[in-house]
């Protein structure tokens, strides 16, 4: 977490997958409440993306 902190405090992008992991389905699961720990703890700017369809994606695994 020190890690990611300074990195995002350097400036530099850093992307949270709020769920954990990516979904199997079309279906989203919970949110990890450690997921908005990183922008709290560093006062990074939070830009929200949303990825849509990538359950389509085909070769990849959850992580």
């Amino acid at each position: 977490m020190q890690q990611a902190i300074g990195t995002a405090q350097s400036g530099h992008p850093l992307v949270i997958f709020p769920e954990g992991t990516r979904s199997r389905s079309a279906r989203m699961g919970p949110f990890k409440s450690g997921s908005l720990k990183l922008p709290i703890r560093s006062r990074a700017l939070i830009v929200l993306v949303t990825i849509d369809g990538s359950h389509l994606l085909k070769g990849l695994t959850a992580a």
